[in-house]
């Protein structure tokens, strides 16, 4: 009976001693699971955020690349835009100098023409009031008239004589050696229409001798006058050509 008795206490304690074992191998077990599970899970965790920082950066390196590649887009487009308005005015100015220069060279040989017209209408004028005058010997009246209107002609004349070459002048910058000459040839044709030559002829009613030395050296000048401002236009025009 004792036997029996310490076999069945013996095997009570046993029964104990393997709960206790099974218990704390599921422990460690429980505890070596929990401890892998944790570094799984921060394995898992950390490799998600690499990836998610690397997959930032590359998101973030695209939109840099982006931005610098739309600003050096914006600045070229910016540049190519004003270099377009530089041309734009370079033309524009090219095109209006040229114009100007086309209206100064029209406008000096009307205004050239017309003072040389006028300048020879009025020795003409002289000679056609002394031939009147001449004409009209036995009437009185009709001298009178010839007179008092050939001298309201004058007047006329030399004013229009005036104003065309004070046009002149303005056009004239005085700067070239050749505009100088022009202006020169001016001011002497003008000197000689109201030269004491040309006031005696009138007033003593003498013709104007178109042989003589005087009238020769006005023909001379007016030609002088005809080839610089034909060398003057010739020259603004070359340089209008090149300067396209």
């Amino acid at each position: 009976m004792i036997n029996a008795t310490e076999n069945i206490q013996q095997t009570v304690e046993n029964t104990r001693y393997v709960f206790a074992s099974t218990d704390t191998t599921a422990i460690f077990s429980f505890l070596v699971a929990a401890v892998v599970g944790v570094f799984l899970a921060w394995w898992f965790g950390k490799k998600s955020f690499d990836l998610t920082t690397q997959s930032f950066d590359a998101t973030i390196k695209q939109i840099e690349a982006s931005i610098n590649a739309a600003r050096e887009n914006t600045e070229k487009t910016f540049q190519m835009n004003r270099d377009l308005i530089q041309s734009q005015k370079e033309i524009q100015h090219k095109e209006l100098n040229f114009k100007y220069m086309i209206d100064w060279i029209i406008n000096f040989d009307n205004l050239s023409s017309e003072y040389l017209g006028q300048v020879f209408s009025y020795v003409k004028l002289i000679n056609v009031y002394i031939m009147r005058d001449e004409l009209a010997l036995s009437d009185i009246d009709k001298a009178w008239d010839n007179h008092c209107n050939t001298l309201d002609e004058i007047d006329i004349k030399l004013q229009k004589v005036s104003i065309l070459k004070f046009k002149l002048l303005l056009l004239l910058s005085k700067k070239s050696e050749l505009e100088i000459k022009i202006n020169d040839d001016l001011n002497f044709l003008d000197d000689w229409i109201r030269s004491e030559y040309v006031t005696n002829c009138f007033a003593n009613k003498i013709n104007i001798d178109l042989q003589g030395l005087e009238y020769l050296q006005f023909i001379n000048r007016v030609n002088q006058c005809k080839e610089n401002i034909s060398e003057l236009r010739l020259r603004i025009t070359s340089e209008q050509l090149d300067s396209i």
